[in-house]
């Protein structure tokens, strides 16, 4: 059995036998929601307090405010555009329908994720996250009942459980403030993260060597088969120097001319000799892999024969009777490129540039991969770093990469997101003022079989705030099951169209 399944088996195992130990036991420490666990502790309150004394947060918490509304205004964007792409490109979507694992931020469970540094920065986003919750609500001197962790085998979340009653009698400003301290520093702490990974770590690396660098290297083709590998820069081909992708393609084609190609692949050997036919189609390839110097016999396939076989719709005709290795090369420029992408994302690409950092695990460009580390070396202040300075470079941005994930997340108006409590108390507040409610004309009413509420002092105020909670009511289910159709449809559409 795999070490991992033995064990996830063991805390599973372990998770269940607690499960029904706290099905037994009454404690307000430890509590059920179906299948998840609560456990909730005083410990951290008094840090808590001791950070929510600094007055700096409250014009923080007015930038959380206007952080969270503009990233709630962004996502709702995007799904709403990313919706428009299954119906105009139906055939690509088709092809290659999104999973669903792939949209969830879980380390372990999305396979771009790494676990190690997905659950550091996982936890990380966590405590900043709830901790901001519990800072804004003791700065608005409102009373944080307990902290805690949820568990599902494993933790995956931590939460902040404020006065609910004192929370429904406190100015809208103050429960703006409270619900977007959450997504806010998560928006924050992702940003700072991706500045010092861009203008910090991405300029520390240069180009390892001239050449051609082989950014890929495809299994079972001639350069795999070959021994070569990715990261490798190619030197000379056939005793022609190598500098750019130009004179790579180049040299395979002088080493190789049309009507010898087409002798060679397509006519069969007019040699009598076999085996020195195919010794004549070795290529001599000279490479520079982590500062040695090797060499490598490659036999080459037909480019146009192996596209019309595996990928016929990118065939062209000038690929006719051309020499293909299976790799993709990149030259100094190319390598150049790259860098000024993780450099300059959004000079490069405008607002896509975003979307592009985000992209970087899916395009097997984070965590930096040993062949990356290897055409490019550490200059600078940053020299002599080792391993430690990737780790450092990959760390943060998963830092980045989880904080805006959970963070934008978490703004979306919707259900019980941070966004929708926000989408939620502004619309009530806005419909009582329409109607000229004011907040002396109300008082908090808690019971224990339901949250706190709000009710009139006068039965003709109670009138206008029971249609005020019916218009929330349906503004909140509507737009709460809109936004819940657009984030499903990508999962759902793509098996029937």
């Amino acid at each position: 059995m795999e070490t991992w399944l033995a064990v996830l088996l063991g805390l599973t195992a372990f998770y269940i036998a607690i499960l029904l130990w706290a099905a037994h036991k009454e404690s307000e420490r430890w509590t059920l929601m179906g299948p998840l666990l609560m456990l909730r502790t005083q410990a951290g309150k008094r840090t808590i307090d001791r950070m929510a004394k600094k007055r700096y947060w409250g014009i923080a918490a007015d930038v959380f405010i206007a952080l969270t509304v503009l990233s709630a205004l962004l996502m709702v964007f995007l799904l709403v555009w990313q919706n428009t792409l299954f119906f105009t490109h139906t055939e690509a979507v088709r092809g290659d329908p999104p999973d669903l694992q792939d949209a969830l931020a879980i380390p372990g469970v999305n396979p771009v994720i790494p676990v190690g540094y997905g659950l550091f920065a996982l936890i990380v986003a966590l405590v900043i996250h709830e901790g901001g919750h519990g800072i804004l609500c003791r700065f608005a001197n409102l009373n944080v009942k307990s902290l805690g962790l949820l568990f599902f085998i494993v933790p995956i979340g931590a939460f902040v459980e404020p006065d609910e009653e004192a929370l429904q009698g406190a100015t809208l400003r103050e429960k703006l403030r409270m619900f977007s301290s959450g997504p806010g520093p998560n928006i924050v702490l992702g940003i700072a993260c991706v500045l010092l990974f861009s203008q910090v770590m991405v300029p520390a690396i240069a180009p390892a060597h001239s050449g051609v660098a082989l950014l890929n290297v495809n299994e079972g083709m001639p350069a795999a088969d070959a021994g070569l590998e990715p990261g490798m820069f190619i030197l000379n081909i056939e005793g022609e120097d190598v500098e750019s992708i130009e004179g790579f393609q180049a040299a395979l084609n002088v080493t190789y001319p049309d009507a010898a190609w087409s002798w060679n692949h397509q006519a069969g050997p007019a040699s009598e000799d076999p085996d020195a036919a195919g010794e004549d189609r070795l290529i001599e390839i000279r490479y520079m892999h982590q500062g040695e110097e090797g060499t490598a016999h490659v036999e080459p396939v037909d480019r146009y024969l192996w596209y019309e076989e595996n990928a016929p719709q990118a065939n062209q005709e000038h690929f006719k009777n051309k020499p293909f290795l299976g790799v993709s090369p990149a030259d100094e420029d190319r390598l150049q490129g790259i860098m000024d992408n993780l450099e300059s994302p959004f000079e490069q690409q405008g607002l896509r540039g975003a979307l592009f950092y985000l992209a970087l695990p899916f395009i097997n460009m984070q965590p930096f991969p040993s062949a990356f580390h290897d055409m490019f070396t550490v200059t600078g202040f940053f020299e002599g770093w080792g391993a430690s300075f990737w780790i450092l470079a990959n760390t943060l941005y998963w830092l980045f990469w989880l904080n805006v994930i959970l963070g934008t997340f978490n703004a979306i108006p919707m259900g019980p997101l941070d966004g929708g409590h926000m989408f939620r108390h502004s619309l009530h507040a806005w419909l009582r003022k329409r109607r000229g409610i004011r907040d002396s004309d109300l008082r908090v009413l808690a019971r224990e079989d339901m949250a706190p509420t709000y009710v009139g002092r006068s039965a003709h105020i109670q009138d206008q705030l029971d249609d005020v909670d019916a218009s929330v009511k349906f503004w909140n289910r509507f737009l709460g099951f809109s936004l819940l159709f657009l984030l499903l449809t990508p999962f759902v559409v793509p098996h029937f169209i």
